[in-house]
């Protein structure tokens, strides 16, 4: 895995268990107003067998729904707790990772400027090995430097 790919894995766990608790919240919230509903219904409503037995499986449905979201709730808990105490990390997770997508981007765009051999790069038919690297005032004697 590249640095790149870490902030970016990096960045998205942290996103899926902030997103994944706050969501766990949101169902436990709605199945206890679902479940407020389905016991008023059953309190306030006249019903034969048949509606009776519907709302029945609706409640059971509910209370499997609302216990599933609170396992996983549980489950989160630690690590949610955990990056809310890493406010500092969590704060400049953002940051951090834009700054890897922009040393990956100013990367893929850098060229090299040559500082001796200004010619060394120009497109010849000969190949790479055949440039000679070695400047001018060296030619003489090669073993001196």
């Amino acid at each position: 895995m590249n640095a790149l790919e870490a902030s970016n894995s990096l960045f998205k766990l942290v996103q899926d268990i902030q997103n994944g608790y706050e969501k766990t919240c949101s169902d436990l919230a709605y199945y206890d107003a679902e479940y407020n509903d389905l016991t008023h219904a059953f309190e306030l409503v006249e019903f034969d067998k048949e509606k009776g037995y519907q709302l029945a499986l609706l409640l059971q449905q509910n209370r499997k729904a609302r216990r599933e979201a609170k396992k996983e709730r549980e489950r989160l808990q630690p690590l949610y707790d955990f990056l809310r105490r890493q406010k500092e990390f969590t704060g400049d997770l953002p940051r951090v990772t834009a700054k890897v997508h922009r040393v990956a981007e100013r990367q893929r765009n850098r060229t090299y400027s040559p500082r001796v051999h200004a010619n060394i790069f120009e497109a010849e038919e000969k190949p790479f090995c055949s440039i000679s690297v070695i400047p001018a005032c060296y030619e003489g004697d090669k073993n001196e430097h």
